[in-house]
């Protein structure tokens, strides 16, 4: 198994431990029908325990707060409910600890209500590790290929754009333009003479520094700085002169 293989295995399980990911595979309160609810009853006299309420509570408390999450908490689950208290228990959540022997409806809604607000700080962490997974794999899947399937996506891309060029006269927002290139530099469509190579490098970097000084200008100091990123990296700086080269080439058919 690959070093990126073993990077998705990670994260994915990073992903499934998350609080949103259990949130997003469990049942809601709102779909339960008579046996969740002995398994929401039996969960909360398991939250009493852990608790440590020793006062003993009645059949009609607990139906009193079923009926409370169902009117109030039906988007949880009662595995949120149980994950909510453990931790409000290990100071993962802040909620006010001091039940009075009893499981008070106003004790347990400031504890989800917490929770709540932690399931979608964890929804935004698990959109990011999504991607990330997302991203990884398809770089996986770009190195299991063989020479020839990538050839072959590089004079696709290549001749898609060309269509695109052609039907819409003008270029696309968004492209694999980095196939292209490829695909045009192994068909002598692009420039080898090194003269040439600085003069479009020395053109391209003044288009970045214009974009920087565009970015700040308008208020954008952060854009500004992770364009600036690009110049001092010599990878990116290359990755952008490939774009922009292929961009350049499909420009002269458009103006011609």
């Amino acid at each position: 198994m690959s070093r990126n293989s073993n990077s998705i295995g990670k994260l994915t399980g990073s992903i499934n431990n998350l609080p949103a990911s259990i949130h997003r595979r469990a049942l809601k309160i709102r779909d339960y029908n008579s046996h969740d609810d002995l398994n929401l009853e039996k969960t909360l006299r398991e939250i009493c325990k852990i608790l440590g309420i020793k006062r003993e509570q009645s059949q009609e408390d607990f139906m009193r707060v079923i009926l409370f999450l169902k009117n109030n908490y039906s988007d949880l689950s009662r595995e949120g409910i149980r994950q909510a208290v453990d931790y409000a228990l290990t100071g993962k959540i802040e909620a006010q600890l001091e039940h009075y022997q009893s499981l008070d409806i106003k004790y347990l809604s400031q504890i989800l209500n917490a929770y709540r607000d932690h399931i979608r700080k964890s929804e935004l962490e698990l959109r990011k590790m999504e991607k990330q997974r997302q991203t990884e794999a398809e770089h996986q899947a770009q190195l299991n290929k063989t020479p020839e399937q990538r050839r072959e996506d590089c004079r696709t891309a290549y001749e898609g754009l060309a269509k695109y060029v052609e039907v819409n006269k003008s270029l696309p927002i968004g492209w694999s333009w980095i196939d292209c290139y490829w695909y045009m530099e192994a068909n002598g469509l692009v420039t080898k003479d090194p003269e040439e190579k600085k003069m479009f490098a020395d053109y391209v970097r003044n288009m970045i520094e214009q974009e920087k000084k565009d970015a700040i200008a308008t208020g954008g100091l952060l854009s500004g700085k992770n364009i600036e990123k690009i110049l001092n990296n010599k990878f990116d700086f290359a990755h952008r002169c490939r774009i922009e080269m292929v961009k350049s080439f499909f420009k002269q058919k458009i103006n011609k």
